[in-house]
């Protein structure tokens, strides 16, 4: 396999209107952009996005954040690195390791970017999609390759494998819908609750949403959603708090026990006084 290609610094200053956005893993971040501006207006882009040629065309790689910024504040021309990609998947490989890698982004876009960097991957290289029949010589070389450009993309992005399948099993079962609801969220940081949303079937899942996201939520989490749409009464505080203590009880061997009623002999002391025994 060959490797993905690195960024060649050459850097250039291209027009914006001429730079074309594309599809993205990761939507503009609003808040970063009102903080980018100020910051550019007296000290210039310090960071050149990067770009990537397919002929005449120029093509964003990195940097939509900061190219939101420079258009704004009514510049018309942008310092950009030429990358060495030399097609749409190693432009989206380059920007998915540049977002990942500096380790800023929540369960949510964590699960866009390493979907799209499998995508891309599988594009590249075939052999994944086909996989391969394991009784025949090229069945088993097509299975090592799948696993040694598995085992890439999890080192590249330093999750395990299992971890970077998770991710990307949340992306493909969360709807267009969910997505749209989910990513300005509260969930968008919750890995468990995004997990629990994706494995829903369609229709609940925008059951659960409408829930969570109506002007006065109905519920705090997926899991209460779901006991809602289940027509069982969501637990109080008080009722979760026993539940969990008594779990942790039952779990326990006798001697743990025992240091647990030690603990609280008085109390446990006193209660039995008031039960009359």
């Amino acid at each position: 396999m060959s490797e993905a290609k690195s960024i060649k610094i050459d850097i250039r200053e291209f027009k914006i209107k001429d730079i074309i956005i594309g599809d993205r893993s990761r939507d503009v971040d609003e808040a970063w952009v009102e903080v980018l501006m100020p910051m550019i207006k007296s000290h210039g882009l310090i960071n050149p996005i990067t770009v990537w040629m397919d002929g005449d065309d120029c093509h964003l790689v990195a940097g939509l954040t900061r190219i939101t910024a420079v258009d704004r504040l009514g510049y018309k021309t942008i310092p950009v690195n030429l990358s060495e990609a030399t097609s749409f998947e190693e432009a989206k490989i380059l920007e998915v390791a540049e977002n990942i890698g500096r380790n800023e982004l929540n369960a949510f876009d964590r699960s866009r970017h390493l979907y799209d960097l499998i995508a891309a991957n599988e594009k590249l290289h075939p052999e994944m999609k086909k996989g391969g029949d394991k009784q025949t010589d090229e069945g088993r070389e097509n299975l090592t390759a799948i696993l040694a450009v598995r085992s890439e993309i999890a080192e590249q992005v330093g999750l395990s494998e299992r971890a970077v399948r998770r991710d990307v099993a949340i992306w493909k079962g969360l709807t267009p819908a969910s997505r749209t609801a989910v990513k300005t969220t509260w969930l968008a940081r919750h890995q468990a609750g995004l997990q629990q949303l994706s494995a829903e079937a369609p229709k609940v899942q925008k059951k659960i949403c409408d829930l969570l996201f109506c002007e006065k939520p109905k519920a705090s989490n997926v899991t209460d959603a779901l006991i809602i749409i289940n027509k069982i009464r969501v637990p109080t505080h008080i009722e979760k708090k026993f539940s969990s203590i008594n779990k942790a009880l039952e779990s326990l061997t006798e001697n743990q026990l025992d240091n647990i009623f030690s603990a609280h002999e008085a109390k446990i002391t006193a209660w039995i006084e008031r039960r009359g025994k």
